[in-house]
């Protein structure tokens, strides 16, 4: 299956808080680990329909080319704050989104959620 990723023209409202994960097998494990909170901006989006976004979170540890040496887990400074920048993986049809920083290998080194704000 051939990925392909898109830019995000990013804005100041796109630094998100993101709760990652290192090294999580599958989907089912952010959840059950402790992660570390930090400033994220998706600097890439990935679409997926529901068959795709199913298969691509199964397996975390899958190696794709496009991961590789992408920029994902090196730090900018972005309106005054220093983010991470990860990859969106999106899945089209409920927008569930989980944030990518692959650390400069080929597959989720990290892998984690956005953090919900209180009201």
């Amino acid at each position: 299956m051939k990925y392909e990723l898109s830019d995000i023209k990013n804005t100041e409202d796109d630094i998100i808080l993101v709760s990652l994960n290192r090294k999580p097998s599958d989907l089912s494990e952010l959840n059950g680990l402790g992660g570390w909170i930090t400033k994220c901006l998706p600097i890439k989006i990935l679409d997926l329909n529901q068959e795709q976004f199913d298969e691509f979170t199964s397996d975390f540890y899958k190696q794709y080319d496009f991961l590789e040496n992408n920029n994902f887990g090196n730090v900018c400074t972005f309106h005054n704050q220093d983010c991470l920048m990860v990859l969106q993986v999106r899945n089209e049809e409920t927008c569930e989104s989980i944030y990518i920083d692959t650390q400069g290998y080929n597959y989720c080194r990290y892998v984690g959620y956005q953090m919900r704000r209180n009201k």
